[in-house]
């Protein structure tokens, strides 16, 4: 991996802007959803975020990160337990607004290869994606309304990098969002890089205010503030880098 796997072995994270960022967006003790991890570079971050081992039972925080690829997911367990995160629950499973079986190109793991342009539905040709394949596979895919295995009383947080499927994923779960409202961290290529704003007006329509996080622009990345708990969130959106 010649993007983000490159940059954490050399640097140690692939982005330490964005993580302070997630750093700044989450408590201890909280329930972190995290679609689409990829290799764990900024799960861990997450995790260790929302515990303390101060605390009892370390503050309860927990992440549920799902990754839809399997030898992806396969890296993304093997770099959780050489950090020694018990407070993070995997999934291999992609999301959109359904279940559903889909057989995709398998990305290929032994070329120079980006593992974070991968992805599920609308793949890319290998000179575009500089995503490289090897034979299919068939990937599980379901909502975020029916996955109970998420067993946290309210999710406070969700993290969506799905490349284009983001409105599926969020509308496959509205049943949950629009009872937790948590805050929603997202990739959003088509506003950034067409100027296109469908996505914040369905969000607005759904009960969220959007807008691009600055310092992070060149990550294409929204945030989601849900009406319903804006007094809630301000605080936490005036501390640190979000000042």
């Amino acid at each position: 991996d010649f993007v983000v796997g490159s940059f954490v072995k050399f640097y140690g994270s692939y982005d330490v802007n964005e993580e302070q960022v997630l750093r700044s967006l989450v408590d201890t003790g909280e329930c972190v959803v995290e679609i689409g991890a990829n290799i764990g570079s900024y799960t861990v971050v997450l995790a260790d975020e929302v515990y303390d081992g101060a605390l009892p039972g370390g503050g309860k925080g927990i992440v549920y990160a799902l990754e839809p690829f399997r030898k992806i997911f396969q890296i993304l367990n093997a770099n959780l337990a050489l950090q020694g995160f018990g407070n993070v629950v995997t999934r291999n499973i992609g999301m959109g607004s359904k279940r559903e079986f889909v057989e995709v190109k398998a990305p290929d793991l032994n070329e120079y290869t980006n593992l974070g342009a991968a992805r599920v539905f609308y793949q890319q040709d290998e000179e575009i994606a500089r995503v490289p394949f090897q034979g299919t596979e068939e990937i599980e895919v379901d909502a975020l309304d029916n996955l109970d295995f998420i067993r946290c009383p309210e999710i406070n947080f969700l993290k969506i990098d799905t490349e284009g499927m983001e409105e599926a994923v969020i509308g496959g779960g509205l049943r949950r969002l629009q009872r937790d409202w948590p805050l929603i961290y997202v990739e959003s290529q088509p506003y950034f890089q067409d100027n296109d704003d469908r996505f914040l007006q369905r969000m607005m329509d759904w009960g969220y205010s959007c807008g691009p996080i600055k310092q992070l622009e060149m990550h294409e990345l929204l945030l989601c503030v849900p009406f319903e708990k804006m007094e809630h969130y301000r605080a936490k959106l005036r501390r640190g880098v979000l000042r």
